[in-house]
């Protein structure tokens, strides 16, 4: 065992360089242990006919890195997925209806005006991010962060209108 924790200690550099690569740093010390047990499975698993083990480790390292986040990027999608569902029947329940005249839930009024532009561009009138952006002279990396925020405040009004405690 003392092998092991000697070549981790010994090759946590190629962890931070991966790290710096794809600048993951909000997470890093998640990133830091992911890239950890891949040092560790590099050593049980390293074939030394095969060539340098620096070059393994890294690989080992950076795809391991790579798929958690990855992961992560897929749990993300899906909870953007189930936001988008929660405020979809907004525009489900009235199609026929123009989008000024579709009712708004009360919740909807306490939210900023610029949250309420995005609601109506993108629930009322079927934009997508990418439309909405362009439409309000914004990149579609703004929009994005400005949706994720209006979803963030909804879903907090909701949460105080149901009485329980606010999702984090």
């Amino acid at each position: 065992m003392q092998d092991v924790d000697e070549r981790i200690g010994e090759f946590e550099y190629l962890i931070l360089r991966v790290i710096a690569k794809y600048k993951l740093f909000q997470e890093k010390e998640n990133y830091m242990q992911v890239g950890r047990l891949a040092i560790w499975k590099a050593v049980k698993e390293f074939d030394q006919t095969r060539g340098n083990f620096e070059m393994y480790a890294y690989m080992m390292i950076k795809y391991a890195i790579v798929r958690e986040f990855q992961g992560k990027l897929k749990v993300t999608q899906h909870e953007t997925s189930t936001e988008d569902e929660k405020l979809s029947y907004l525009s489900d329940t009235a199609t026929e209806l123009a989008p000024h005249q579709m009712e708004r839930p009360e919740w909807y009024y306490h939210l900023f005006s610029e949250h309420q532009r995005i609601i109506e561009l993108l629930y009322y009138e079927g934009y997508s991010i990418k439309d909405a952006a362009k439409l309000e002279g914004i990149s579609y990396d703004v929009m994005k962060k400005r949706r994720a925020k209006m979803l963030k405040n909804a879903r907090a009004l909701l949460q105080k209108k149901d009485g329980s405690a606010p999702i984090q």
